[in-house]
């Protein structure tokens, strides 16, 4: 029997980590990771099914076998990944939310993923291209910060850090972008057109930013006039 399914059969015994330890050559973090994959399975079977159709739950179990397989060369270092959803939607096609913890008298700041999350329906529809890119793009923002929790400044979203983040998950080098270039479906897509009334540029808004910009002057930072929502 091998190590990964002596672990899982003490867990589903109710055995504790420090029993588990004892009995198994393993490490901390590979038996936390082992009890976030089955919290996880179980919460597919019996949660998702009834949230999403019955087609959408194998492609929620290829994402996450896809991300385990980028994470588990750092899984020791950095331990498991914060907790993953599925519930982006237009054209935003992965996202990681954190927190930020300042420490005024050493001038430091700790910076940590607290959440993972995915855009099921570009992933459906881009299904090869997200998986090898957007699945890698969002983890490498977990472990660039990761790698400099603790220090002065901000680590830029899209800087050194994660391109070098990138190149360590493997990642292939035409992959490694800012952005995606997925054909987002027009349904998903809702937007507010907006101007300047000095410049007339026009921009294109969530109607949640449209409704905020009724009630607040949002500038135009070109030349310092102000958007107006064209209804």
């Amino acid at each position: 029997m091998t190590k990964g399914k002596q672990i899982k059969q003490l867990i589903q015994e109710g055995k504790d980590n420090t029993y588990i330890l004892s009995k198994v050559d393993t490490t901390l973090n590979s038996i936390r990771w082992y009890r976030s994959q089955m919290k996880s399975d179980k919460i597919i079977n019996k949660v998702l099914k009834h949230k999403f159709d019955q087609g959408t739950v194998p492609l929620i179990l290829k994402i996450k076998e896809v991300r385990d397989k980028f994470w588990k060369p750092f899984l020791e270092e950095f331990g498991v990944l914060p907790e993953t959803r599925f519930d982006l939607k237009g054209g935003t096609a992965g996202q990681v939310r954190y927190t930020t913890k300042f420490f005024l008298s050493s001038n430091m700041r700790m910076t940590k993923a607290i959440c993972l999350r995915f855009n099921l329906q570009l992933a459906k529809d881009n299904l090869t291209d997200f998986l090898a890119r957007t699945v890698p793009h969002e983890l490498a923002h977990i472990l660039a910060n990761a790698r400099n929790m603790k220090t002065t400044r901000k680590v830029p979203p899209h800087g050194l850090e994660w391109r070098k983040a990138c190149k360590d998950l493997g990642m292939a080098i035409h992959r490694i972008t800012r952005c995606h270039d997925y054909e987002v479906p027009k349904t998903s897509r809702k937007s507010v057109p907006t101007e300047c009334e000095y410049c007339h540029k026009k921009m294109y808004v969530s109607p949640a930013k449209a409704e905020r910009m009724r009630q607040d002057k949002y500038y135009h930072t070109n030349c310092m006039g102000f958007f107006e929502v064209l209804d």
